[in-house]
């Protein structure tokens, strides 16, 4: 278990405030606004542990630990976006920073992993993590993470009842699954997933209908095309086979005709999309074979009723 101040996702708790590092002083001096100089940075305050619990990791450095407390050097942690800005080329464990309008007093003690922290569609934002035990104006208000494992809504009533006990002066919020804060965040992208299976479900159905009342229909019209054959010597199985390859031609055809389209209008979906690829291949090769199959039903079925009526019959057709 550790705990931080922020709840992620839901744009609970952050503080936004602008670096101060050796070397960038003209990014200061630009004066741009807070969101968009490259010096600006979420502050995240978190206790020793913070990175394993919430499986964010660090890259380089140590966590936070018990001798990080009010007296002792300030320390911080940074995110690789900093590290790969600020310290390209050099070490940055050791280093000295601030944030602007202070000291540089803060030394540098780890690196972490990237973490998306209030948008999931968003870059990976600058942040820097801070020894919670060393903030002076400490505040009554924490937020807990805890490791679990299996279902860890299941565990809901439990990590209640365990808090309680142990500290029943504790006014309790909430205990939510990260599971649930990472669904709210991509409401919106479950929706459109939503509506457009439906939209896609129904298209290539329709695709496929009426790709195989136009096969049938083409079948049907060759009705005496076909008694000619069988009247020259023609069996079943090779009318057949010859109807089905040909149709397959046409729908061959299409298909290569369709996939280059969808391709090129999949790539504006990707703004609408999150942990999707637009050209993920599943969806194209489902469509395809649907197609295909559709193709072959069509053609199959009325190219085997064709072949069973008499060629004399077959031949007399208009």
């Amino acid at each position: 278990m550790a705990g931080t101040d922020v709840m992620p996702l839901v744009y609970m708790g952050f503080t936004r405030r602008m670096l101060d590092i050796p070397g960038f002083e003209h990014l200061a001096a630009q004066q741009s606004g807070i969101d968009e100089s490259p010096l600006g940075t979420w502050v995240i305050y978190a206790t020793p542990g913070f990175f394993a619990t919430t499986g964010s990791g660090l890259v380089a450095g140590r966590e936070f630990n018990d001798a990080d407390v009010v007296g002792a050097q300030p320390v911080v942690v940074i995110s690789e976006a900093i590290a790969r800005e600020f310290f390209a080329g050099r070490d940055p464990i050791g280093q000295r920073m601030g944030f602007l309008g202070g000291r540089r007093a803060l030394q540098v003690i780890g690196v972490a992993r990237d973490v998306k922290q209030t948008d999931l569609r968003a870059p990976n934002p600058h942040t820097v993590y801070l020894a919670r035990a060393q903030r002076r104006n400490d505040e009554d208000r924490m937020i807990y993470a805890m490791r679990t494992t299996g279902d860890a809504a299941s565990l809901t009533h439990s990590a209640r009842a365990a808090i309680a006990e142990a500290a029943p002066e504790v006014f309790i919020r909430s205990v939510r699954p990260m599971t649930d804060l990472v669904a709210l965040s991509v409401t919106r992208e479950q929706a459109l997933r939503t509506v457009a299976v439906v939209f896609s479900v129904v298209a290539v159905g329709l695709a496929a209908i009426g790709l195989y009342g136009v096969l049938a229909f083409q079948v049907t019209t060759r009705t005496r095309e076909i008694g000619i054959r069988m009247a020259l010597g023609a069996d079943r199985t090779d009318v057949v086979r010859l109807i089905v390859r040909q149709s397959l031609v046409v729908v061959t055809i299409g298909i290569a005709i369709g996939v280059p389209l969808a391709l090129a209008a999949s790539s504006g979906l990707r703004a609408l999309l999150y942990g999707v690829h637009p050209f993920a291949p599943t969806p194209f090769v489902i469509a395809t074979l649907v197609l295909v199959g559709a193709g072959v039903v069509a053609a199959l079925l009325p190219s085997r009723n064709a072949s069973r009526v008499d060629p004399l019959v077959a031949i007399r057709t208009e």
